[in-house]
C-alpha cells in the first residue's frame, strides 16, 4: 500500500492544490502532482527546504556543449559532448572557456591512411 506523503507547503505556491485533480500549484521549476520533484531542466530540490530557495534551480547547461537540456538532480552536473567538460559543459580540454562560436566537439585529426604497398612488377 503506498505511503501517504504530506504535501510540504514550502514547495507550493500559496499552498493550494486543486481538489478535483489533486494537482498542486508548484513553485518555479518544481513539478509533480504534489510538487515533490524538480521539473526536467531544473535541479536542487533540497535547497527549497534547506536554503529557503524560491524554487528549483535551472540547469543552464551550455546548449552547444551539452548532450541534453537537463542535468543531474542532486549536483546540477550537465552531460557534456565528447571533449568538453565542466559543470555546464562550457570548458575546453585545455581548461579555457568555450567561446560561443567555438567548435562544440573536440575533433581528432583524421587518421593517416597507409599507403598500399607498391604493385609487383609485371610478369615477364
Amino acid at each position: 500500500m503506498p505511503r501517504h506523503v504530506p504535501v510540504q507547503p514550502v514547495r507550493l505556491v500559496r499552498g493550494r492544490c486543486d481538489p478535483a485533480s489533486g494537482q498542486c500549484s508548484c513553485k518555479p521549476g518544481v513539478g509533480g502532482r504534489k510538487c515533490d520533484r524538480c521539473e526536467p531542466g531544473f535541479w536542487n530540490f533540497r535547497a527549497i527546504v534547506t536554503e529557503n530557495m524560491s524554487g528549483c534551480t535551472p540547469c543552464n547547461c551550455d546548449p552547444a556543449g551539452s548532450v541534453r537540456d537537463d542535468c543531474e538532480q542532486m549536483s546540477g552536473l550537465c552531460s557534456c559532448k565528447a571533449g568538453l567538460k565542466g559543470m555546464k559543459c562550457s570548458v575546453c580540454p585545455d581548461g579555457s572557456a568555450r567561446a560561443p562560436a567555438a567548435v562544440t566537439e573536440v575533433r581528432r585529426p583524421p587518421r593517416r591512411r597507409r599507403r598500399a604497398p607498391p604493385a609487383p612488377p609485371p610478369a615477364p
